[in-house]
């Protein structure tokens, strides 16, 4: 089947097709993203609200002081940054068939 027809009427070519499921993996793996920085920060917060826990306040502290939230800023960062590398930066990656999103 080369050309397909929804049931409003639209003409769906096989390349239209294909891209609509890389937008589809895009847009997964964006979300797994997004939902691992969102499970960090509730892990970490679990029983004291993030104010109180002090996840902000350790970036301005010195070096001496245990660099744990320093360890997770930039983790939370890299994965932040991989995604959009990857989402945005390489265009389209033929293993991963990732797609820029709009």
């Amino acid at each position: 089947i080369n050309d397909f027809e929804d049931s409003y009427g639209q003409q769906w070519t096989k390349y239209q097709r294909t891209y609509l499921q890389w937008t589809g993996y895009t847009a997964f793996f964006v979300s797994i993203t997004i939902q691992q920085v969102a499970d960090l920060i509730i892990r970490k917060t679990r029983r004291n609200s993030i104010f109180r826990q002090g996840l902000f306040r350790a970036l301005t502290l010195p070096l001496c002081f245990p660099c744990i939230y320093k360890v997770i800023w930039v983790g939370i960062f890299s994965q932040i940054g991989i995604a959009l590398i990857l989402t945005y930066g390489l265009g389209h990656v033929t293993a991963l068939n990732f797609t820029p999103l709009r």
